[in-house]
C-alpha cells in the first residue's frame, strides 16, 4: 500500500511527459511551417504571372515597323546650360548685356524683297538705306532729296511715309512761330541764310555784313588795291562803301543792294544794287551812278555751284556825256567745305567817237576757307581766301591793262 503511494522520481516522470510535448509542438507548428511555404509559393508564383502577363511594346509594332521613339539622353552635367533652346536658358543671368542690336521691330507692311516687283517701285532696304542718308541733312535739302526720290521711284512702297515727312519739313522751313526756350537757336526757313558766293570782280548777290579787301598786280605797269565793307541791315537789304582802282581810274563808290528773291528752299537769288561815286582820270573827276540787276542760282553739284548773271549800266556825267555797260557770268564750285573753285567772265562796253570801247577780261582760280570748322549756320566766322588771274581779250582803245594776278580775302561778320 505504501509501496503504492510512493511517487515516481521526477526524472522518470520527464521521459514520460517528452514524446507528449514533442507530439503537441508538431501538432502546433507543423501546419504553420506548411502555410508559410504555400504562401510564398504562391506569392512567387504571383510574381512570375503578373511579368508574364505585362504586354511588350513590340507585340503591338507591326512587321517592319522601326522604334522611331529615340532613347533618352543622360545629361553629363546636370546643371548644364543650354544656350541653343531660350526656353532653356539660366533664368538666372539678370544682366541686360548689349542684345540692343539684335532687336528688330519691322513695320508688317514693310516689303523684305531685295529686288523691285515693277518698274519704278523701291524697297524697303532701299528705303531705309535713303532715309539715313538725309537724316543729317537741312529741312530744305532734305525736302528736295525727297522730291528727287519719289521722282525715282514714283509707286514707293513709303509714298504716305514720305510725304507726311515733307510736310513735316515744309512746316520748318515756313514756320511763322517765335521760337522760345530750346527751339530759339533754330532758323525757320524763310530766315535762312544762303550764303551765295561773292563775285571775282562782279557784285556780289547776297547781302551780307563783311569786310573784303585785294589786290591786282598786272603787266606792263599795273597795280590796283581794293577795300569794302558792307553791313546788312535786314535779311534781304545791306549797304557798303569802298574804295579800288578801276577802268576810270580810282572809283570810290557807296550804295546798297536788295534781294527781291532770296530763297534758301529753292536756293535762288535776284538782287538789285545801286551804286553813286566818283571816279578819277588824270586832270578829271566825274560823279557816276551805276544800277545793276544779277539772278544767281545754286545748283546741287558737289558742296554747291553757284551761277550767277549780271547786267548793269554806268553813266559817266562828264563832257562829252557817255553810257557805260556792264556784266558778266561767274561760277563757283565749292568742292567742300574747305575748297572753291571759280571762273569769271567781264565785260565793259561804251561807244567811243562813232566807234566802241571793248574790254573784256576773264578771270579764273581757287579759294580757301580756313575757318571752316568755327563757321556758324549764317555764315558768320566765315574767312574767304582767293587767288586767281584775269587776262583781257576783244579789248580795243584801252592799253593800261595786259592781265594781272591777284588775290583777295572776304571776312563774313
Amino acid at each position: 500500500m505504501r509501496a503504492c503511494l510512493t511517487r515516481p522520481p521526477a526524472s522518470s516522470t520527464a521521459l514520460r511527459r517528452l514524446p507528449l510535448a514533442v507530439g503537441l509542438c508538431a501538432l502546433v507548428f507543423g501546419p504553420s511551417v506548411a502555410f508559410a511555404k504555400d504562401k510564398d509559393k504562391d506569392k512567387k508564383d504571383e510574381d512570375e504571372t503578373t511579368i508574364e502577363e505585362t504586354p511588350s511594346p513590340d507585340e503591338f509594332r507591326e512587321a517592319g515597323e522601326e522604334d522611331e521613339t529615340p532613347d533618352p539622353k543622360r545629361l553629363d552635367e546636370a546643371d548644364k546650360d543650354d544656350a541653343t533652346d531660350p526656353e532653356k536658358a539660366d533664368d538666372d543671368n539678370f544682366s541686360d548685356g548689349d542684345d540692343s542690336d539684335d532687336l528688330q521691330f519691322n513695320d508688317d507692311n514693310e516689303q523684305e524683297t531685295v529686288k523691285a516687283r515693277e518698274a519704278g517701285e523701291d524697297t524697303a532696304q532701299i528705303f531705309r538705306d535713303f532715309e539715313k542718308k538725309v537724316r543729317d541733312l537741312n529741312p530744305d535739302e532734305e525736302q528736295i532729296k525727297w522730291e528727287q526720290y519719289l521722282e525715282k521711284y514714283p509707286k514707293s512702297l513709303f509714298r504716305d511715309r514720305i510725304e507726311s515727312r515733307m510736310d513735316d519739313l515744309s512746316n520748318q522751313m515756313f514756320s511763322e512761330r517765335i521760337p522760345t526756350g530750346d527751339d530759339a537757336s533754330k532758323v525757320d526757313g524763310k530766315d535762312k541764310e544762303i550764303n551765295f558766293a561773292d563775285g571775282w570782280r562782279l557784285m556780289g548777290l547776297d547781302p551780307k555784313t563783311k569786310v573784303s579787301g585785294g589786290f591786282e598786280l598786272g603787266i606792263p605797269n599795273w597795280f590796283g588795291l581794293n577795300l569794302d565793307f558792307e553791313y546788312q541791315i535786314i535779311r534781304q537789304l545791306s549797304i557798303h562803301a569802298g574804295v579800288g582802282r578801276g577802268i576810270g581810274g580810282l572809283e570810290v563808290a557807296a550804295g546798297g543792294k536788295y534781294a527781291i528773291i532770296k530763297s534758301a528752299r529753292t536756293k535762288t537769288m535776284l538782287t538789285v544794287g545801286v551804286d553813286v561815286g566818283l571816279n578819277t582820270k588824270p586832270l578829271n573827276i566825274y560823279p557816276t551812278v551805276a544800277p545793276t540787276i544779277g539772278v544767281g542760282q545754286r545748283i546741287n553739284v558737289l558742296n554747291g555751284l553757284d551761277i550767277a548773271l549780271e547786267v548793269g549800266a554806268v553813266p559817266e556825267f562828264h563832257q562829252p556825256l557817255n553810257m557805260r555797260y556792264t556784266g558778266g557770268l561767274s561760277a563757283e564750285l565749292r568742292a567742300n567745305d574747305v575748297v572753291y573753285a571759280f571762273a569769271e567772265t567781264q565785260y565793259n562796253l561804251r561807244p567811243v567817237e562813232e566807234a566802241l570801247f571793248e574790254f573784256n577780261t576773264v578771270s579764273f582760280g581757287l579759294r580757301f576757307v580756313p575757318t571752316a570748322k568755327r563757321v556758324k549756320e549764317d555764315g558768320s566766322g566765315r574767312a574767304v581766301i582767293g587767288v586767281g588771274a584775269n587776262v583781257p581779250y576783244m579789248h580795243d582803245y584801252w592799253a593800261f591793262y595786259k592781265g594781272a594776278v591777284g588775290a583777295d580775302i572776304n571776312y563774313y561778320l
